[in-house]
């Protein structure tokens, strides 16, 4: 019986089960991300440090929709090939050193910012973050739903649902 405590033990102590360590994002890289229907992508260049929307037609070609400045790592393009949300680039970690003011989601249009939201206004009490070996866990990108708004879900369990026409809370 006590065997697997032992084990089991062993294994958390060598940091061997992955649960207990963060790893390091990848360096930055092109990435195409299309739409849920396929319609459009966007595609991020770090080098060039473009980022630009493609429509793409039946057979798999692109042409460009539109386009705006900077390299993206975490990205959401919307079904009308308009609207992007770009999330926070440490994805659902924050450093130890977080700044509340940090911005974690911005609405975009057609290249235009039209929203950004900050940390603190997803995670109102900090004491929700939760600690990782490395870092502070904030919550987690969902996604556009079916009805095309955008969710996250929090540390703390909401389900916060945005326009991604206005950046607004919907719930």
């Amino acid at each position: 019986m006590k065997k697997p405590l032992i084990t089991g033990s062993l294994f958390l102590l060598l940091g061997l089960i992955p649960a207990c360590a963060d790893s390091p994002l990848p360096p930055p890289s092109y990435e195409t991300v299309f739409s849920a229907n396929k319609k459009y992508c966007i595609s991020t260049d770090p080098d060039k440090k473009i980022s630009e929307v493609s429509i793409v037609d039946k057979s798999g070609n692109k042409s460009k929709f539109w386009s705006m400045p900077g390299y993206f790592r975490n990205l959401f393009l919307a079904n009308d090939g308009e609207h992007l949300v770009i999330g926070y680039d440490g994805q659902n970690l924050l450093p130890l050193n977080y700044k509340s003011s940090l911005p974690m989601l911005t609405f975009v249009h057609k290249g235009k910012n039209i929203k950004t939201v900050l940390l603190k206004e997803l995670i109102p009490d900090s004491s929700k973050l939760e600690k990782t070996a490395s870092h502070w866990h904030w919550g987690d990108y969902s996604g556009f739903d079916s009805s095309g708004n955008f969710q996250i879900e929090t540390v703390d369990h909401r389900k916060l649902k945005y326009d991604p026409a206005t950046g607004k809370i919907l719930n």
